[in-house]
């Protein structure tokens, strides 16, 4: 596999970023922060998008935070990668908005898949490896150079390389009991059903015999319905012919009792009757004797009626008086309390003048805080940009003038005769103007380098004019708090000034509605009318009440009167009517010992027939019950001979399951033995070339431990720099074996930020021994933040992120 370019929109840092990638050993070259590892990140997304779980995830954190954090509303993060494969060339374009993906991918400028699943399905079958594969082989971190060291015993070494190699789908295959479809976990489940099966197991003879008797008391039981069927139809016949009499009798009996019923009702109601019909005699005479004295109370109460209208009138006049002198005191009140609310209206008679004022004050220190502060920030950033541009010239400057003096150096020691170092012809006659030419240069860079510095060390007294406007600042801001509270308190001010004055209109609204009320009360009261009045009605109102009472009693009396007709006619009509109700019940011809007699015979038989009845049901239930069981013995034989057949194919079926987890146990155990002498041997090719011959020879013992050999002898001792090879080599020996087992070329490489713990001479014989690797691999990646490896390089991608823009920028050499 090779890369050919990279194409980033708004991921992550990355507002806008074009990469080419040639063959050799590329660096990655930047600070911290700069998006360096987003490089790795794109191209790993790219290719295999969100697929798997939180570990095996192609980019860090959720699809949310790709998309530029600087990016306009709706924007989507967007990368195009475009990369060969056996002689074919590639491009894949993934996009991720806020609320979906997309993704397409072209063969040779045609689209051939362009969904997210379809691009995903179709780049595994044509890459011929998984996602966790491709990092495995092509990818390989800090901490995974040294991945053997860091692991503590020899049974987790072994099981980590077989994880990587992807033996553990073995082991996840056979799984365990409770990890539902694996091999052990189904052998578990199959060992149940056999025994489940073997338990179930019945005896056949036992079974037929419960079946035989069950037909039996079958046969019993349908003989038993039929005789008591026969009984109950008899009952029944004799029930006809004895219930109709009955009901004959029942009716003859109900018809007297109704008639002695009626009779009990009449006699009851004419005692009642009777009783009322003497209580009205009494009540009408006692009236009669009431009248006589109506008569003198009437005579007596004739003005009474004209003086009680003219007391209401003087008592409600009366009234009227109390409320107007009430409604006077408050009067007086609101007058006194609106006399002062307008004395304190007039110390708010300034404050109009006062609030302008300060606004006017307000809106003008703000405007000299935005202005100085924004001084302030256009002084910073000017300052910042042009410290950064003498510190970028000065520092450019100054690797112009080692590379000088290198090639100075590098021409002195050829000497007159030696070769230039540029077209490769001797320098003779051309020796000293090279070196004077030099001379010129150097001290025309010395004078760059010496004026670079001194503006960059002017920028120290200019910092005074900053301080300037930060007092001033300070100052300013001192005075608009002073008059923020100023205005703070003319606003409490205007706010009494405005309830004051609502207060002296409500007032003044008061006072008139009190106006009004006491002008429309009317002055017709007369106190000692009034008393006359009161002593008067206070001697006659007791006769009126009796006047009152007895005059209710005269329509009483014409009332009773009626009364007393009506009741005599009823007691006429009842007396009447029991004489006829006694005729009617003596010629009634009634025998109670017949009619008990033929009641009892009938209850006889209705028990008779209920007994008959459920019986029946009784047998109709051991008939249905025992049929179900001889339908159920029945079947058990069925069920007994079927289990017989599944209890053979189930141990058939456990036996297999048996042997297939003993096969991929010792396909496992295979696998792992292989491992180490392979390893040893894929690892001992790449340390030959990596030490041109030195070592030839890379042994890993059954513990895992690795072991160098030097002529055939374990070296106990290695430096610091053979270990760097020895885990550059059994790390390449590892991504080996991996893309072996996919049928893939190891083309190429790329390494994480390996040189963190690194000295500079280990670092330099990393260096080295990649640039021997070069034969091998078509493309080697290093992303790190270490800028003094940069002349070790084939290519370098320089990044830097810009604070101003707040993203990444490729910086491109002069």
């Amino acid at each position: 596999m090779r890369l050919i370019s990279l194409q980033l929109q708004n991921f992550r840092q990355h507002q806008k970023t074009e990469l080419i990638f040639n063959s050799g050993v590329t660096g990655i070259i930047g600070a911290n922060g700069a998006g360096k590892s987003t490089i790795l990140e794109a191209i790993a997304w790219s290719l295999y998008g969100n697929q798997g779980g939180k570990e095996s995830n192609a980019i860090r954190g959720n699809t949310d935070s790709l998309i530029w954090r600087m990016a306009p509303g709706k924007s989507s993060a967007i990368v195009k990668l475009t990369f060969a494969f056996g002689g074919e060339e590639y491009t894949i374009s993934r996009m991720q908005s806020a609320s979906k993906s997309q993704a397409e991918f072209s063969h040779n400028g045609k689209v051939i898949a362009n969904a997210s699943r379809t691009v995903n399905d179709t780049l595994t079958q044509i890459l011929g490896m998984t996602q966790q594969e491709f990092f495995n082989s092509y990818f390989t971190g800090q901490k995974d150079l040294q991945f053997l060291g860091a692991i503590k015993g020899a049974t987790d070494r072994e099981r980590f390389i077989a994880k990587m190699l992807g033996y553990e789908h073995i082991t996840t295959v056979q799984g365990a009991t409770g990890k539902k479809n694996t091999i052990r976990d189904d052998f578990q489940e199959q060992k149940l059903k056999v025994a489940e099966l073997k338990g179930k197991q019945a005896d056949m003879d036992l079974l037929q015999a419960n079946a035989d008797q069950l037909l039996n008391n079958l046969n019993i039981f349908r003989q038993d319905l039929e005789l008591c069927q026969q009984n109950l139809r008899n009952s029944l016949n004799e029930m006809l012919d004895l219930e109709p009499q009955l009901d004959a009798m029942t009716a003859t009996k109900n018809h007297q009792v109704d008639l002695e019923n009626q009779l009990k009702i009449l006699e009851t109601n004419c005692q009642h009757n009777q009783a009322n019909y003497d209580r009205l005699l009494a009540e009408q005479k006692e009236l009669i004797e009431l009248n006589s004295e109506l008569e003198q109370l009437r005579l007596e109460l004739t003005d009474y009626d004209s003086l009680n209208a003219e007391y209401l009138l003087q008592e409600q006049a009366s009234k009227h008086d109390a409320k107007r002198q009430i409604l006077q005191v408050q009067l007086n009140d609101l007058m006194l309390e609106n006399q002062n609310l307008s004395l304190s209206q007039d110390k708010f008679s300034d404050l109009e003048a006062s609030w302008q004022l300060i606004l006017n004050q307000i809106k003008a220190l703000t405007d000299e805080i935005n202005q100085t502060e924004s001084q302030i920030h256009g002084a910073i950033n000017e300052r910042q940009q042009q410290q950064n541009y003498l510190g970028a010239n000065l520092q450019t400057q100054q690797h112009l003038l080692a590379n000088l003096l290198q090639q100075k150096a590098t021409i002195e020691t050829a000497g007159i005769h030696g070769e230039c170092p540029t077209c490769q012809r001797p320098l003779e006659d051309e020796y000293d103007s090279v070196l004077s030419n030099f001379d010129r240069q150097k001290l025309h860079i010395n004078d760059h380098i010496i004026n670079y510095q001194n503006q960059l060390e002017s920028f120290v007294l200019e910092d005074e004019m900053i301080s300037q406007l930060r007092a001033q600042l300070k100052q300013t801001k001192q005075d608009l708090t002073t008059a923020q509270q100023h205005k703070a308190d003319l606003q409490t001010k205007k706010s009494n000034k405005a309830l004051i004055d609502q207060q002296v209109q409500g007032q003044q609204l008061k006072i008139t509605k009190l106006q009004q009320e006491i002008n429309a009360i009317p002055h017709n009261y007369d106190a000692a009318r009034y008393a006359h009045l009161s002593e008067q009605l206070n001697l006659l109102r007791p006769k009126h009440l009796r006047f009152s009472v007895l005059e209710s009693q005269g329509n009483k009396l014409d009332i009773i009167s009626a009364q007393i007709v009506t009741i005599s006619a009823k007691l006429n009509q009842e007396l009447s009517a029991i004489q006829d109700i006694k005729t009617r019940l003596a010629a009634i011809s009634f025998h109670e010992d017949s009619y008990q007699t033929i009641k009892q015979q009938l209850i006889t038989l209705r028990e008779s027939v209920n007994q008959a009845q459920k019986q029946e049901g009784e047998l109709l239930k051991s008939i249905e019950y025992t049929a179900d069981s001889h339908r159920l013995a029945l079947q058990a034989i069925t069920n007994a001979e079927n289990d017989a057949r599944a209890l053979k194919l189930a141990q058939r079926e456990m036996t297999l399951l048996n042997e297939l987890d003993l096969s991929f146990s010792e396909l496992r155990q295979y696998l792992t033995a292989q491992i180490r002498p392979q390893l040893s041997q894929n690892a001992s090719v790449f340390l030959n070339q990596l030490t041109q011959g030195r070592y030839d020879t890379l042994e890993i013992d059954d513990k895992y431990n690795i072991i160098l050999m030097d002529h055939g002898q374990p070296k106990p001792v290695i430096s610091g720099g053979e270990e760097d090879v020895v885990n550059l080599a059994l790390r390449l020996a590892v991504s080996q074996m991996i893309t072996e087992r996919t049928g893939k070329p190891f083309s190429l490489l790329i390494l994480d930020e390996v040189f963190g713990s690194l000295d500079d001479d280990r670092k330099d014989n990393v260096l080295n021994l990649l640039n021997a690797l070069e034969t091998q691999f078509e493309q080697i990646f290093l992303i790190t933040h270490v800028d003094s490896i940069k002349d070790s390089l084939n290519n370098i991608i320089r990044l830097s992120f810009d604070p101003k823009g707040q993203c990444t920028k490729v910086i491109y050499p002069d």
